[in-house]
């Protein structure tokens, strides 16, 4: 199927996942009877059928019993006739809003960021709230700056800073093809999950790599100047030995599951200098004796980088 064996990540992926399934228990359609089953791959979840892709064979839609909720990436059991049982989950992408969570891609294996350099803007700080998802999540981070042939000044060094934070940096350009070779080289195993605002053009680098799709990529909005959603359901893709899955775009990445003291994870640089800190569970938010703040004004720990991660701290505080 692709993708290399994890362990259910624990925590995070149980609190989150409470429309799917937590991690080591598994939800059954009805008694699997005599009939022969099958594992397969969910391509994309349409209601009432599910889009699921055997080995090697070409997908088919399979119904889906109602209180089963299959997304992107799961692996379900299949007889010839229905989707029966989905199998434990393992990494879970997931967005939300003031009433709900909701899961949009499983079992993944790296984290595919994309901005774009203009039009929309850039922005670092999502940078580093997904950073924080992926370092809690055990897993590698791929930031892919779209857009670069119309990049504004600064914006390409601004985001590959972050390689110095241990994240994969890749500039291209969906319109020339530019750097799309090395993307796709960082995405041929396992399965890669893309996401970001809308009109940053995860579709149209998705066309680019797998041409014989048909993947429907929006045009440019003339009164915003954005381009226009066109990914409305999560849709996996085959792609090398391993699969991607194109997910809608977001307007804000909630970061569901996160204690404020797990941010300082994605934050290498503050959690070196926090080791001297005089509390052990200090948050670095004014804390007495706080070695991270007497960085920012020894001018050892650049002020934005602090302001960063305390917007992030904070906005789990509420």
């Amino acid at each position: 199927m692709g993708g290399r064996s994890r362990k259910p990540t624990g925590e995070f992926v149980d609190r989150i996942d409470d429309r799917g399934v937590r991690a080591g228990k598994r939800r059954r359609a009805e008694p699997v009877d005599s009939e022969p089953t099958r594992t397969g791959r969910v391509l994309a979840n349409y209601g009432i059928q599910c889009l699921v892709r055997f080995e090697q064979e070409a997908p088919v839609r399979l119904p889906i019993p109602r209180h089963l909720s299959a997304v992107a990436g799961d692996i379900v059991v299949c007889d010839d006739e229905f989707v029966r049982e989905i199998r434990p989950r393992l990494a879970v992408l997931a967005r939300a809003d003031l009433t709900r969570s909701q899961i949009l891609a499983a079992n993944i294996d790296r984290v595919v960021l994309v901005q774009s350099a203009a039009d929309p803007p850039y922005r670092d700080g999502f940078t580093d709230r997904y950073q924080v998802f992926a370092a809690v999540m055990g897993l590698p981070l791929v930031l892919v700056l779209n857009k670069i042939d119309r990049a504004e000044p600064g914006v390409i060094d601004l985001a590959r800073r972050h390689e110095a934070y241990g994240v994969d940096v890749v500039c291209v350009s969906a319109t020339h093809g530019d750097g799309l070779d090395d993307l796709a080289a960082l995405m041929r195993e396992g399965t890669s999950v893309l996401s970001g605002h809308s009109g940053v053009g995860k579709s149209s680098i998705l066309a680019r790599l797998l041409p014989e799709s048909a993947i429907v990529v929006g045009e440019m909005n003339a009164t915003t100047g954005r381009g226009r959603q066109t990914t409305t359901t999560a849709r996996a893709y085959p792609f090398g030995d391993g699969f991607v899955i194109d997910t809608p775009g977001v307007r804000q990445f909630s970061l569901i599951g996160v204690e404020p003291t797990h941010v300082v994870r994605a934050f290498a640089d503050i959690a070196a200098i926090a080791a001297e800190c005089r509390y052990r569970d200090c948050l670095h938010a004014g804390e007495p004796n706080c070695a991270v703040a007497r960085a920012v004004k020894d001018g050892r720990l650049a002020p934005d980088r602090y302001a960063s991660y305390r917007r992030i701290v904070e906005s789990l505080q509420v």
